[in-house]
């Protein structure tokens, strides 16, 4: 099976891990697999792209912005140089740019749409709605990671075609035993000693993900329980004005040196291994890859209450809390700390595994490609 994945920028973000993740189950099967852009790869994503590229995934992403008319173009010559047998183009406008790259290509190839969007609510602009309705190609399928975005996306368009939900899933592997010395990794990279419990949030810098949130609670925890500890922020920076403020912040409340922005990072499984307690107030959230990764590698949770986190409830040593009220984040650190905050939790993530969510995909891509 030749399969192409269209994603809109190479980076560390939910999609495009979800992606590489495929690819790498895929590859192995015996599965010929494509990953396309429609703009270039953020830096970060350097060594992650080497080492798709040397398992046999093939790369297709250009080295500079494209305008409308250059990321149709430059689709349809990599729909004509791999020639995929189907399609998964991962948000509303790689599925957009995806279907009328098939069209204009003359080339007769199933493109599923995958509704990725953290509101869950792909479509709520009346700009894609239109697009959708009365302009787009049909999709082939529709994909939605959870349950309200399918929802959602019924409500929106009232499609013929019923989307199938398909939970993201990550290398479970990786988490539950990773490859690292845990006394290591927090004096290399948290410079952080066995009396300092380390928080960690992973996630893009953006208000939605509300890292003013956990640093504001974490100000306060240090002062009201006498907590010893460092605060780790890593992602890809999404609003570099609200990066700058955050750091300002971080300067007026005398915390230089305890909070620390890691950027970008390609190893997760290590840091969630060395930290104690993984944070994660964001206000909206589709399925979260890195929730489920925190899940997985058993550390202490505090999230807030938001739908996507509720199937958390259900496991051990997680906390979910107002992503709005500052003093309940307080008091579930400080009640955390006092319970042991360095402990371990054991959790069957099994139904998060990248080993189904692939199968998922696989058995899709079978369903729409015609035999012979």
């Amino acid at each position: 099976m030749k399969i192409c994945h269209v994603i809109y920028i190479p980076r560390f973000s939910g999609a495009e891990v979800l992606v590489s993740n495929l690819a790498r189950k895929h590859i192995p099967e015996g599965h010929q697999i494509s990953i396309v852009a429609i703009m270039p790869p953020d830096q970060s994503f350097a060594i992650a792209q080497q080492e798709l590229a040397s398992i046999g995934v093939m790369l297709n992403f250009p080295d500079r912005g494209l305008n409308q008319w250059q990321r149709l173009q430059f689709l349809i010559q990599a729909f004509k140089q791999f020639a995929p047998d189907v399609v998964f183009a991962h948000a509303v406008i790689p599925s957009f740019y995806a279907r009328y790259a098939v069209l204009a290509g003359l080339r007769k190839i199933p493109v599923v749409s995958v509704l990725h969007d953290g509101s869950q609510d792909d479509y709520a602009s009346d700009y894609f709605r239109l697009f959708e309705r009365w302009l787009a190609p049909l999709p082939a399928g529709i994909v939605s990671v959870s349950e309200t975005s399918a929802e959602n996306y019924q409500r929106r368009i009232r499609s013929k075609i019923k989307p199938q939900t398909i939970a993201n899933g990550i290398q479970l592997e990786a988490f539950l035993a990773p490859k690292c010395d845990r006394a290591e990794v927090r004096k290399k990279i948290f410079n952080a000693d066995d009396q300092q419990i380390v928080f960690l949030q992973v996630g893009r810098i953006a208000s939605t993900k509300q890292q003013h949130h956990s640093l504001a609670a974490f100000s306060e925890a240090l002062k009201r329980f006498n907590v010893l500890g460092k605060l780790c922020f890593v992602g890809i920076s999404q609003d570099p004005a609200y990066e700058a403020d955050l750091k300002q912040q971080v300067d007026r409340l005398g915390l230089t040196g305890q909070v620390l922005f890691l950027g970008v990072r390609s190893d997760i499984p290590a840091l969630l291994a060395a930290a104690d307690i993984y944070l994660m107030p964001s206000l909206i959230e589709a399925h979260s890859v890195a929730f489920i990764e925190a899940l997985a590698s058993g550390i202490t949770v505090i999230a807030s209450e938001i739908e996507p986190f509720q199937f958390g409830t259900a496991f051990s040593g997680v906390h979910l809390i107002s992503p709005h009220q500052v003093d309940e984040f307080v008091q579930c650190i400080g009640d955390v700390v006092q319970a042991g905050a360095m402990r371990r939790w054991q959790r069957d993530l099994s139904e998060y595994s990248i080993c189904k969510t692939a199968n998922a995909y696989l058995e899709l891509s079978k369903a729409l490609v015609p035999v012979g």
